[in-house]
């Protein structure tokens, strides 16, 4: 259990930047408490927001769709759509990818042999 520690130790455990962290705070994706002397201070809660937050960004939602999904504002079935969305989007990008490495592979093999029988 998490207790109190400042955003630094929050960015090198989650591997969010500090900017990042102050970013969300500003758009309201976050509420971090504050100490007696307006240090932010985050605990398990806030540290798995901040996870999610990071794990929505990396499918690559947009802070306004993040936005409505940790606001609590939309149904279930439009989380759902929002994130079947995302889903649909990330299985492309996979597929894209998959396709550039077996490209690089190739081209990897074709530079190889040339080289071999120079």
């Amino acid at each position: 259990m998490i207790k109190n520690i400042h955003i630094k130790e929050v960015s090198i455990q989650t591997g969010i930047t500090q900017y990042t962290i102050r970013y969300y705070e500003k758009e309201n994706l976050l509420l971090i408490p504050r100490d007696k002397n307006g240090i932010r201070t985050f605990n398990d809660k806030t540290i798995l927001r901040l996870e999610t937050l990071k794990k929505l960004r990396m499918a690559g939602m947009s802070i306004s769709e993040m936005r409505l999904i940790m606001s609590g504002e939309v149904t279930h079935h439009e989380q759902i759509e929002l994130y079947k969305n995302r889903l649909e989007a990330l299985i492309e990008q996979k597929k894209s990818i998959i396709d550039t490495i077996k490209f690089m592979e190739y081209k990897i093999k074709v530079h190889e042999r040339q080289a071999n029988n120079i």
